[in-house]
């Protein structure tokens, strides 16, 4: 007897084969070793029996069932097929599992199989699983193929087939529903208020493994079940069986009920839920008022101009000239602070259940959402049939571009509801400077002049006219020569006192003037009443006080032009007739004098003359002539006191200036 490696017989067999299909033959080959076994066998045939044994292995499943989720295995047998079959030996022995899977059984090697000895596979394991099932059984093979016969040859024919089919057993289930609100509590044969979410759960009762069949919730109207048809059909349908829900929002009040039923599946069998009847009750909706008010403020920004017909002037002496003036201010303004703010007041009629009240939110229809939006009691509150709530919201928005405000309540487990208000902007809450006051150095001008924006107009001109001229009635006297005439107008905002000004400069040349005529000291010192020589007296004395020559000269009192260090008695007409003596301070005190006289007698001092007459007051007003002597002839003031008298002299003298007068004809 001769034991054979499969595959080596295979490859044995695949090789003789080909060989004689090169050459165009092709028959069966007895192997040089081969004999029939037992003697005299003809024929090739095998037996083969498949056996289903529960999860220990030697336990027959028989008659009996299997569940889903039991573990089974499955035991091949390979016989003498008995009568003048020959023994066989060597092949492939497989068994096929329900779900498909191969388990190759034989261990690598068949030995002989003869009428006294049989080969057992291995056990080959299985879950029962319903996904399997075929007509309610579940269907394994075993597979021989590929054996050699001892009459010589393969096995004939290659391979038996032998099913084996265990009856599959379905589990017991059932269906359970429960129906109820938002807030899980079981109203099963009670009511709920409309606009309430429905809900219906079901849930599969099994005792075994999971089911794969259909949980299908139908809802029906007035209360009853499959006695009319279904509102909506089958609202939900779970695959899988596992315990679902279905929430239901948009029923109307009146009687409903839900009933689950379950289609069943390899596993189980169909099953109908219990009727769950409810009543939808009405609910009046909430009454939802609410305003919309609006804020901003306006900001005033003013500016001013000024100006004149005429900015550079040529006129002569004794001409009168009118110059037109325009003083115009102006107004913009810019808008801030825009608020939207208003009341929310939402109240549950009488007859009502009680609500959560779960949200308020208030919106802009550009700006949007609008926060905080603040109530008391604050949210979420429960609001009892009769019972209002009152909101207050505020918002800073970018301009008046909103044009209307919404709110939206939220009410736990139905609609809450919506309300508007109109967003109007009307006139500014506060204005800041709105008004200005307004002035102008010349006396012609506006002065404290109020002008208020937002009126009518925001703008306002005033005009006015300046006559110029040498004398009167003019309204500003101009000197021979050169003059400016700079004058400014302002204003000052009424809150912030912000200013502004502007300004205009009339240039002004007058020619063909009256220079007048110089007199020297010694004129001026005779020709006044204190002076006894019959000389008669110059009116042009009483341009000084009231009190002519002798009107104190830089005396603590009736002085002119200005206070100084000296006491009373101490006159000009006494100053004049005071010898110098070697003191400086009465040389320029003599010419001084003689040159104010001029200049107030009409005579037109230089500019060097003007100046040296100022420097002599400013040294008047600090010095008397004692403390001047103290300084000492050395002293560098006494150079320039020198100085101001050589060129005052001058002056009165004609050298300089309009020149000397007649002195019998001034």
């Amino acid at each position: 007897m001769h034991i054979l490696n499969k595959s080596f017989g295979r490859a044995l067999a695949m090789t003789a084969i080909m060989a004689l299909a090169a050459f165009g033959f092709l028959f069966s080959i007895t192997p040089a070793n081969a004999h029939t076994s037992p003697g005299g066998c003809d024929s090739t045939g095998v037996s083969l029996s498949l056996t289903v044994l529960r999860a220990d292995g030697t336990t027959p499943v028989g008659a009996g069932t299997v569940t889903p989720g039991e573990t089974i295995k499955y035991r091949a047998t390979l016989s003498h097929a008995g009568g003048t079959n020959c023994n066989y030996e060597g092949g492939d022995l497989d068994i096929i599992a329900p779900d498909g899977t191969n388990n190759d059984v034989d261990g690598g090697v068949i030995p002989l199989v003869s009428t006294s000895t049989p080969f057992v596979g291995s056990l080959a394991t299985y879950v029962v699983s319903s996904a399997d099932v075929s007509g309610g059984f579940l269907n394994a093979s075993a597979v021989y193929s590929g054996g050699t016969s001892h009459l010589g040859g393969n096995v004939t024919p290659v391979g038996a087939n032998t099913p084996a089919a265990t009856t599959f057993e379905k589990l017991p289930s059932e269906v359970h529903t429960e129906v109820h609100d938002p807030a899980h509590i079981d109203i099963t044969n009670g009511s709920v208020f409309e606009g309430t979410t429905v809900h219906d759960k079901a849930t599969i009762v099994v005792s075994g493994p999971a089911p794969t069949g259909d949980v299908t919730i139908v809802l029906y109207g007035n209360g009853t079940c499959d006695l009319n048809p279904p509102i909506d059909g089958a609202i939900y349908t779970s695959s899988g069986g596992m315990a679902e829900s279905v929430d239901y929002p948009a029923l109307a009040a009146g009687s409903y009920s839900f009933l689950a039923r379950y289609g069943g599946d390899a596993n189980y069998e169909p099953v109908v839920g219990v009727c769950e009847p409810f009543t939808i009750d009405p609910v009046q909706p909430l009454v939802i008022e609410k305003t919309a008010e609006t804020s901003y403020d306006r900001e005033w920004h003013w500016t001013i101009d000024k100006r004149a017909d005429q900015t550079d002037l040529d006129i002569t002496d004794g001409q009168l000239f009118d110059v037109n003036y325009d003083v115009l201010v102006s107004a913009t303004s810019t808008d801030t602070n825009h608020t939207v703010s208003g009341t929310i007041t939402i109240t549950n009629p009488q007859g009502n259940p009680a609500m959560n009240i779960t949200s308020v939110t208030d919106l802009l229809d550009i700006t949007g959402l609008v926060t905080p939006v603040v109530c008391a009691p604050s949210i979420p509150v429960v609001l009892g049939p009769g019972e209002s709530i009152n909101c207050t919201y505020s918002k800073n928005v970018a301009g008046p571009v909103d044009t209307q405000n919404t709110v939206e309540v939220g009410v736990d487990g139905i609609s809450g509801g919506t309300a508007n208000a109109p967003v109007v902007w009307g006139a500014p809450d506060n204005e800041i400077d709105e008004c200005i006051t307004v002035n102008d150095t010349n006396a012609e001008g506006p002065q404290g002049q109020v002008v208020c924006a937002g009126d009518g107009s925001d703008s306002e001109l005033f005009q006015y006219t300046i006559t110029f001229g040498t004398d009167a009635p003019a309204d500003v006297i101009l000197e021979c020569g050169e003059n400016d005439w700079p004058n400014e107008a302002r204003f000052v905002t009424n809150d912030t006192q912000t200013p502004g000004a502007d300004n205009w400069n009339v240039h002004i040349t007058v020619t063909d003037c009256f220079q007048g005529c110089t007199l020297t000291q010694g004129y001026w010192k005779t020709h006044n009443d204190s002076f006894k020589g019959g000389a008669p007296t110059d009116d042009n004395w009483d341009n000084i006080t009231t009190l002519a020559e002798l009107s104190g000269f830089f005396t603590t009192v009736n002085s002119y032009p200005v206070v100084g260090p000296n006491v009373p008695p101490f006159t000009w007409f006494s100053v004049f007739w005071t010898s110098p003596s070697g003191n400086a301070y009465y040389n320029l005190a003599h010419q001084y004098m003689a040159a104010k006289l001029n200049v107030l007698n009409g005579a037109a001092a230089p500019a060097g003359v003007a100046s040296a007459i100022t420097s002599a007051e400013d040294f008047f007003d600090s010095y008397t002539p004692a403390s001047f002597s103290a300084l000492g002839k050395k002293h560098a003031l006494r150079t320039q006191v020198v100085g101001w008298a050589g060129t005052l002299g001058s002056f009165n003298e004609g050298t300089i200036g309009p020149g000397h007068c007649d002195e019998q004809n001034p």
